[in-house]
C-alpha cells in the first residue's frame, strides 16, 4: 500500500506547497532553501492529519495542474503556478516551494526550468536530501499518470516521502507537452527531451550517484517511465540502473487501437495516426503490439535496449482498463524471450481505496497497489550495467547508445546492431548493423583493451559501408590485418576497406565501403 510515512491535514499539505496563501512575506520566510555546498537546510512548515485528503483532492479528482472542481480548486488554479515562482538555474538553485519536511532531513521543492530546445517551462517537484560535501546518494524519477502533474507523484503517492526517509533524491517532473492538453505526453520525444534536462540540472548541481539513478511510473507514466528507460543507455544523460513499470502504456498505438476519446491528443503528439506515423508511435513505446494487444513477431521493439537493466512490472488483476493488463502481459512474454533479461512481472490485488471511484476513475487503476517501501528495497539492490557484455541495440536516433556513439545513415528511422564485447579476448564484435552511417567504439567503457591483438568482427545487414572507430588506441598500429591480409592506411573513403589512425586524438578508424563482413586484427607497439 502506498500509504504515507508523514501524515498532514489538506490545509498542511496545501499551506507546506504556499500554493493558497495570500501573504507572500511569510511564504518567503518559510521558503528558506538548501545550501547547495553544505546541504544544510533551513525550517519550512510541518503540517499533522489525514494524507489522504491531499492525496484525494491533488491526484485523484482532478485533472492536473488545472485544478478543476470545486471553490478551492478554483483558487489554486489561479495561484499555483505563480506561486512556484523559483527559476530553476544553477545560480538560484536555493530557491523554491518547500512540500515537506523529511525525517530523515533535506527539503522537497517546486520548481521551474525553460527547457533550451522548446523555450517552454517545465515545473517539476525536486527533493534534495541534507548531505555532506562529496556525498553521492541515490535518485529516483516518478512520472505521473494520464492528465496528472508532479503534483500526483509528490504529493499524491508517498514515493517523496520513501526517498527523503532513505536520504535519497527524488524527481517528479510534469514531462510539459508542447502541442494539446500539457499534462497528456505517452513519453513523446519532446516530452523525454524535458526529462533529460531536468535530469542532466540535478546531476550537475548536486551528488547524485549516477550509477543509482531509477525510474518509477503508473499508467501513462509507466510507459514514460519505461520509454525513457530504453532510449537512454547513456549514464550522463541519466541512465536508469532499475526501472519499474505499474500497469504502463507501453505501446502507444495500442491506447489508439483502444481508446477512441485519447486519439486526438495521440494525434497531436505524435504527428498523426499509427498508419501515417508509425515509426514516432514505435520510438515512443516499449513494445511494438497489434491492435489486440499482442506482440508483433516483426515489430521494432524498444525494450530491447532493456536486457540488462533490473525491470519490473506491476499491475492489478481487478484492474478494469483491462486492455493495460494485456500490455503488461506482452511485455513480459518480450523481455522473457530476450537472453538473460533482469525483469520481473508482479500481479497484485488493488486495494480497496482504488475502488468505487468517482466517474472518470476506472476502478483498481491506481498508485496504491504497490508497495512503496519493497519498491525502494528493491531499487536499493540495483546498480547500473552501464556496458553489457553483448545484446542488441535498437537506436531512434543519432547519439550515445551504452559504449558507443552511433551516426544513422538516415534519420526518422531505426538503426541496429549486434555487439560481443570478450573483454578476455580483447575482442569486439558489431555486427548486423542497419542504417548505421558510423560507429564510436569506447574501448575504456567496453573494458577493452588496445592489446596485442585486438579484434574487431564487422557485418552489415544492409550492405551499405560504415565507418568504425575504435577510441582509445593508445598507440600507432603497427599491423593492421583484415580478413588475415594486411591493410593499408589510407585516411579517405575510396572502394576497398582501409583504415586511418589520428595520433592526436589516439582514434582508430575502419573504413568499410561495402559492409562486407569482416576480420581486422590490430597490432601495436
Amino acid at each position: 500500500m502506498m500509504a504515507s510515512r508523514h501524515l498532514f491535514t489538506l490545509t498542511g499539505a496545501l499551506l507546506a506547497l504556499v500554493l493558497c496563501t495570500n501573504d507572500s512575506a511569510s511564504a518567503r520566510q518559510r521558503t528558506t532553501g538548501v545550501n547547495v555546498a553544505t546541504g544544510q537546510t533551513r525550517p519550512i512548515v510541518q503540517g499533522a492529519g489525514p494524507w489522504t485528503a491531499a492525496r484525494r483532492l491533488l491526484g485523484r479528482s482532478l485533472t492536473g495542474p488545472g485544478l478543476q472542481g470545486n471553490a478551492m480548486a478554483t483558487r489554486l488554479s489561479n495561484n499555483a503556478l505563480a506561486l512556484i515562482s523559483a527559476t530553476a538555474a544553477p545560480a538560484s538553485s536555493e530557491s523554491g516551494t518547500p512540500l515537506v519536511t523529511p525525517s530523515a532531513g533535506g527539503t522537497a521543492y517546486n520548481l521551474k526550468l525553460v527547457i533550451p530546445s522548446t523555450g517552454l517551462e517545465e515545473f517539476f517537484s525536486l527533493h534534495v536530501p541534507a548531505l555532506p560535501p562529496g556525498v553521492e546518494r541515490p535518485m529516483v524519477v516518478g512520472f505521473h499518470s494520464f492528465r496528472r502533474s508532479h503534483l500526483e507523484v509528490s504529493l499524491g503517492t508517498d514515493l517523496l516521502t520513501e526517498a527523503a526517509a532513505r536520504n535519497w533524491f527524488f524527481l517528479a517532473p510534469v514531462q510539459r507537452s508542447a502541442v494539446g492538453d500539457p499534462f497528456v505526453n505517452y513519453g513523446s520525444v519532446q516530452s523525454q527531451e524535458h526529462v533529460e534536462v531536468l535530469i542532466r540540472w540535478v546531476m550537475d548541481i548536486y551528488a547524485v550517484d549516477r550509477d543509482r539513478v531509477y525510474g518509477v511510473g503508473h499508467s501513462m507514466g509507466g510507459g514514460s517511465a519505461m520509454s525513457f528507460a530504453a532510449r537512454h543507455r547513456d549514464c550522463d544523460a541519466g541512465a536508469f540502473a532499475a526501472v519499474a513499470n505499474h500497469t504502463g502504456t507501453v505501446c502507444v498505438s495500442n491506447v489508439w487501437d483502444v481508446e477512441p476519446v485519447v486519439r486526438p491528443e495521440l494525434e497531436l503528439l505524435f504527428g498523426g495516426t499509427p498508419a501515417e506515423e508509425r515509426f514516432e508511435y514505435q520510438r515512443s513505446s516499449t513494445v511494438d503490439l497489434d491492435p489486440n494487444g499482442a506482440l508483433i513477431p516483426q515489430g521494432r521493439h524498444m525494450a530491447t535496449n532493456l536486457a540488462f537493466v533490473d525491470t519490473r512490472t506491476y499491475y492489478a488483476s481487478n484492474d478494469t482498463l483491462t486492455y493495460l493488463s494485456t500490455q503488461s502481459q506482452s511485455l513480459t512474454a518480450f523481455m522473457q524471450s530476450l537472453p538473460f533479461a533482469l525483469y520481473e512481472e508482479i500481479v497484485v490485488v488493488a486495494p480497496s481505496e482504488c475502488l468505487n471511484l468517482p466517474p472518470g476513475f476506472p476502478d483498481g487503476h491506481c498508485w496504491e497497489s504497490v508497495d512503496t517501501a519493497d519498491l525502494y528495497d528493491w531499487f536499493e539492490s540495483k546498480s547500473l550495467v552501464e556496458m553489457p557484455p553483448f545484446g542488441r541495440c535498437l537506436a531512434d536516433r543519432s547519439g550515445r547508445w551504452y559504449g558507443f556513439d552511433v551516426f544513422q545513415e538516415q534519420p526518422g528511422a531505426f538503426s541496429s546492431f549486434d555487439f560481443v564485447a570478450d573483454r578476455v579476448r580483447d575482442l569486439i564484435e558489431v555486427t548486423s548493423m542497419e542504417n548505421v552511417r558510423g560507429l564510436n567504439v569506447d574501448l575504456s567503457a567496453l573494458d577493452l583493451r588496445s592489446a596485442n591483438p585486438l579484434e574487431v568482427q564487422l557485418s552489415s545487414a544492409d550492405g551499405t559501408g560504415h565507418l568504425v572507430s575504435l577510441m582509445g588506441v593508445d598507440d600507432r598500429p603497427t599491423l593492421v590485418t583484415r580478413n588475415g591480409l594486411v591493410a593499408l592506411e589510407r585516411c579517405s573513403t575510396g572502394s576497398s576497406p582501409s583504415w586511418c589512425y589520428d595520433d592526436s586524438t589516439e582514434v582508430l578508424t575502419l573504413i568499410e565501403p561495402f559492409g562486407a563482413a569482416a576480420n581486422w586484427k590490430v597490432t601495436t607497439p
